[in-house]
């Protein structure tokens, strides 16, 4: 699970500097359009793109291809790369406990607060 959580974090920063990139290097600022999923794909192995289409063609319904791979393959690589970092850090920290109440009650004792007194909004299991 720790190996989905870094290759999910790695992907975003990469998605991130991606888009960065992306806004600083174009010549209109708003048009801050990355090249497509379906355009990188294409330039860097296009029999596999050609040959995924031709699948896509004989075992799916055209429903399936026309509104949902075609726009996913005109997303730009960031924002597809981004949603896949998302995905894997999601499903690695699927069996994760998000919050630790005990290291937040060490916290507050540290500056002489006391959890149970504070107006803080906490979760109710970290008063059981």
């Amino acid at each position: 699970m720790a190996v989905l959580r870094i290759l999910g974090l790695g992907l975003i920063i990469a998605a991130l500097a991606a888009a960065i990139i992306t806004a600083t290097h174009t010549v209109e600022p708003w048009n801050a359009m990355a090249k497509s999923l379906g355009e990188v794909w294409g330039s860097l192995h296009a029999a596999s793109l050609n040959s995924m289409q031709t699948a896509a063609a004989q075992h799916l319904p055209s429903q399936v291809w026309d509104p949902g791979v075609q726009k996913v393959l005109r997303l730009p690589v960031w924002v597809f790369v981004g949603l896949l970092g998302l995905v894997f850090l999601l499903i690695g920290a699927a069996g994760r406990k998000l919050f630790n109440c005990s290291s937040m009650g060490s916290f507050f004792r540290g500056f002489g607060g006391d959890l149970r007194k504070s107006n803080l909004a906490m979760p109710v299991d970290c008063f059981v």
